[in-house]
């Protein structure tokens, strides 16, 4: 069953290095992928680092003592565009996703039973958590919150957001990094958040984890046909 942590010593200690994320005020605070179009909720992405050679796509694992993968991590293989994520919309009715938005989820939008083979569709069935949604976890092996897929109880209440990166003048690409906000309230304009980075392991696995280090900065290409899916598992132990 979800429940809610009391995590009122960790909130005060990612005031050190945690990112304060303002409502969208900008005049063009759309997010755009790879082709110059607007991100839309609904629709399959990859997400692939703006610097290559350094990692590829993202996808999920199966690692420690998990017997099925639900370590959200970024591939060892540059080449590899990873698995399509989705994102689901708060609000009724928004058709683009712009900056500093809290997300309802994000999900792999394409997880072919494949990847999964001999576990069951969904360790905790719900219509609300469809066994490719991120969740964030904290109490684990990463020493800290790591981005899992259901499947575990000690789970952390928030939203995931966008927000650009800083325009590099030696780079012409846009980035982006994922956040997580934790307990936004609506009527509050500014939200505690931490950044969604890699913490490498001592097998290699590229993991996704919330902490102070530099994000994994990110760019959205569209997702295009099935075909171009190979296999995404790793098969880690730690």
């Amino acid at each position: 069953m979800k429940r809610t942590p009391i995590l009122f010593p960790l909130f005060f200690l990612l005031c050190a290095f945690t990112s304060y994320l303002p409502s969208a005020t900008a005049d063009d605070d759309h997010v755009y992928d790879t082709d110059g179009d607007k991100l839309q909720y609904g629709v399959n992405y990859f997400v692939l680092p703006v610097i290559r050679g350094n990692g590829g796509g993202i996808q999920v694992a199966k690692a420690g003592n998990e017997t099925c993968p639900l370590t959200v991590v970024q591939s060892g293989n540059e080449l590899s565009e990873g698995l399509p994520i989705k994102i689901a919309s708060r609000s009724a009715g928004v058709a683009f996703i712009t900056q500093g938005q809290l997300f309802k989820s994000i999900q792999f939008g394409v997880f072919p039973s494949t990847l999964r083979p001999g576990c069951p569709p969904s360790p905790i069935p719900s219509k609300w958590d469809p066994p490719s949604k991120w969740t964030i976890v904290e109490g684990l092996p990463e020493r800290g919150l790591a981005v899992k897929l259901v499947g575990y109880q000690n789970r952390v209440s928030g939203w995931f957001s966008i927000v650009k990166v800083a325009d590099d003048a030696s780079s012409s690409s846009v980035g982006y990094k994922l956040v997580f906000c934790l307990w936004p309230e609506e009527e509050v304009a500014i939200h505690l958040c931490k950044n969604v980075g890699i913490r490498t392991d001592g097998k290699g696995i590229r993991r996704l984890v919330l902490s102070e280090n530099t994000p994994l900065v990110v760019q959205f290409q569209k997702f295009r046909s099935a075909l171009a899916l190979n296999n995404h598992v790793l098969s880690a132990s730690v």
